[in-house]
């Protein structure tokens, strides 16, 4: 692992966490810089809101390749994606960190990601939810708007399709103000 600090314009260290050879970094956080009096520079103490990391989005299917594999697409354009299999998997991680967006299959076993937009409606009505679905019939077409989805991703999609949906609804921030 590799760890590199450097002073941007805007006063902030932009730390850049990677592993290995490569060169894109796998985090980047930004945070406000201050000297020390004796012109050494110096990390300031700040809460979470003056801090940027990549926003993180949860990626709920109960096919483990097609998770995996939205997963490794947000990773590549910028996002800190988490997968997980089920809505209960799903509730756990929404209520133990906070998302900036959630990307659900509907058709899965056990609890649909119908239930899951209905409970992150009721508890985290700012979340957006993008729903995933290869099974498009009207009524579920009809339900889609009337449970609050952001949009719809139809299976089989390519990895430019969930770019630009994705980064439609949580742009990455490329410059801090």
């Amino acid at each position: 692992m590799q760890i590199g600090i450097t002073r941007n314009s805007h006063g902030r260290a932009l730390i850049d966490l990677s592993i290995g050879t490569t060169h894109r970094p796998l985090s980047t956080v930004y945070h406000p810089m201050k000297e020390n009096g004796m012109g050494k520079l110096l990390l300031e103490h700040s809460s979470s809101e003056h801090s940027c990391v990549e926003p993180g989005v949860l990626v709920v299917d109960d096919e483990e390749k097609v998770a995996r594999f939205i997963s490794i697409v947000l990773k590549q354009i910028g996002y800190a994606p988490v997968a997980c299999q089920s809505v209960g998997e799903a509730r756990k991680q929404i209520e133990a960190h906070r998302w900036s967006l959630v990307i659900t299959d509907i058709v899965m076993p056990h609890e649909s990601g119908f239930d899951l937009m209905r409970w992150i409606a009721r508890h985290y009505p700012q979340l957006p939810v993008i729903a995933m679905t290869a099974h498009s019939t009207a009524a579920i077409e009809n339900q889609l708007p009337k449970l609050g989805f952001a949009t719809i991703l139809y299976k089989p999609f390519t990895i430019e399709i969930v770019r630009q949906i994705v980064q439609r609804i949580v742009p990455i921030e490329t410059e801090m103000a």
